[in-house]
């Protein structure tokens, strides 16, 4: 399913996370559309983290400023992103990055990612 565009926002007034965004080419969509089309599929947590990832955004700003354009291509990595975690793929591996205790990560398929519980 692709993202709502931001003309569809705007003639409804709201985000519709089933409809279409043009397929994307080159119409712009709201962190607001990301936020409905992510959340919609995912627990709020890991859409959130999906998004400022794909996005490029803090949480601040996705809660903050849910109207700002997003760039087609950052829609689209969303989506894919949204898609792989829909069919069991670990956040983590999606990002390519997991905070552990005061590190930042990096995290491919070819490692375990690390759990602070595991860690005592």
């Amino acid at each position: 399913m692709a993202l709502p565009s931001a003309s569809a926002i705007a003639d409804t007034g709201q985000a519709e996370p089933s409809s279409a965004c043009a397929r994307l080419g080159g119409q712009a969509t709201t962190i607001g559309a990301c936020a409905a089309f992510a959340k919609a599929r995912l627990d709020d947590v890991e859409a959130a983290m999906l998004i400022c990832g794909a996005l490029g955004v803090s949480r601040a700003t996705l809660h903050g400023f849910p109207e700002r354009i997003m760039e087609p291509a950052a829609a689209r990595r969303l989506e894919s992103w949204v898609q792989r975690r829909v069919r069991g793929e670990p956040v983590a591996y999606i990002l390519g990055h997991r905070g552990f205790w005061s590190l930042d990560l990096e995290i491919t398929p070819d490692v375990l990612i690390p759990r602070p519980d595991t860690e005592t």
